[in-house]
């Protein structure tokens, strides 16, 4: 795995809200692999608690899936790849 880009975010650039729910994805994170490291197991609990984390973080900076073409022909979300951020030219952008 390639080592994440360091963010240089300036606190008020995110708001209270936001930040507090980022503390609370850190907490979380800690926890399952502190339970891990610990046990060295990992439950069915700490694979619905990552997906969550996943998902907020989906959420709160706009990352979506790339698209691809299937073999009809139809654009969908590469959710098995890596994500990118939703300005991305390759992002997939779901029809509502």
């Amino acid at each position: 795995m390639t080592e994440p880009t360091k963010l240089k975010i300036k606190i008020h650039e995110l708001s209270l809200e936001k930040r507090l729910g980022l503390l609370h994805i850190h907490n979380q994170l800690k926890e399952v692999v502190d339970q891990i490291h610990e046990t060295e197991d990992v439950t069915l609990g700490n694979v619905r608690d990552l997906k969550k984390m996943v998902c907020y973080l989906h959420d709160t900076f706009d990352f979506k899936p790339k698209t691809f073409i299937d073999k009809d022909g139809t654009a969908r979300g590469a959710y098995w790849d890596k994500y990118v951020l939703g300005e991305d030219s390759l992002a997939y952008k779901e029809e509502k």
